[in-house]
């Protein structure tokens, strides 16, 4: 098993086909005054190997700032239907978080992906204060 893709969202959905769609993508945050706190969808795109079909993926995400302290994690699980007869699919795992997220100042984060406990992927962001881009200079 593997994560082909991992991404924060506006919002995401799978069709039957297998299709992701996936609205508003973004790795910069905005805002005027921190803390900032918002809500979104966490994306993950496992390749799945029919070995790992029916048994339960733990998905743990950590957020953590750029001084490596973790603020937050969230957890979650899911499984690939057993009945599936390919030798490997890509399933998406797509997973709304229900509560607002807080960043407690600006500056550089990311969300560490762990599958069953190892750790698989980073995705980074930045928390940027609005006039940043006209001066340049770290809020």
């Amino acid at each position: 098993m593997e994560i082909k893709l991992a991404l924060i969202a506006d919002a995401a959905n799978s069709s039957r086909e297998g299709k992701l769609n996936v609205l508003g993508a973004f790795n910069l945050i905005w805002g005027e005054v921190a803390p900032i706190s918002i809500t979104f969808v966490f994306v993950v795109r496992l390749g799945v190997f029919a070995i790992d079909y029916g048994k339960p993926i733990i998905v743990d995400i950590v957020q953590v700032d750029e001084d490596g302290r973790e603020i937050g994690n969230m957890s979650a699980s899911f499984s690939v239907d057993p009945e599936i007869s390919l030798p490997y699919i890509e399933a998406d795992f797509i997973h709304k978080v229900e509560r607002q997220v807080v960043f407690p100042h600006f500056g550089h984060y990311e969300f560490r992906i762990l599958l069953n406990g190892k750790q698989s992927w980073a995705i980074p962001c930045q928390v940027l204060k609005i006039g940043f881009e006209e001066t340049g200079e770290r809020q």
